[in-house]
């Protein structure tokens, strides 16, 4: 199957040249998908359309496949339908914060213990405001704000019951 993987993206390498984004390599992109079906041999029973389809978004995106940063897997899943076994693409994390940083997004996000100073607003007039004091470490929220390039924001609170 490993060797049919390769010739398969050979065939298509001037494919994934096209999508690929600077500092990402056809040959670093198999080494790394030949890797990761020598460490999860489902893999190799998977079709080589849904490998090399999963294959193709990590490499348009400009994430990689498991070389240990966990940006994007290859999960092995079973078509009942097809009675076929699929790779299905999946991003991590990882991945997903590299592509928000990518946009010019910000990410924070914080703990709120009681005795620090909170505030936030919703609304047309949203705002968010925290300041640390360090009294105590009991818990009352968490929040976590997006920052776009444009200066715009978005957060979510949510307490110990969320």
């Amino acid at each position: 199957m490993v060797n049919k993987l390769e010739i398969y993206m050979e065939r298509y390498r001037p494919d994934f040249q096209k999508v690929m984004p600077k500092g990402l390599s056809p040959d670093r992109l198999l080494r790394l998908a030949l890797t990761e079906i020598r460490k999860n041999p489902r893999l190799a029973d998977c079709t080589e359309g849904s490998l090399l389809g999963g294959i193709l978004n990590a490499a348009s995106l400009g994430i990689t496949i498991g070389d240990g940063l966990n940006q994007a897997y290859l999960v092995p899943r079973r078509n009942n339908k097809l009675n076929v076994t699929e790779a299905q693409f999946q991003i991590g994390y990882q991945g997903l914060i590299t592509l928000a940083r990518r946009s010019g997004m910000t990410i924070d996000a914080e703990v709120v213990y009681e005795g620090d100073v909170f505030d936030y607003e919703r609304g047309t007039n949203k705002f968010l405001r925290h300041k640390q004091l360090f009294k105590s470490r009991v818990f009352k929220y968490v929040w976590a704000m997006a920052t776009y390039d444009t200066g715009e924001h978005q957060f979510i609170i949510l307490d110990i019951n969320d």
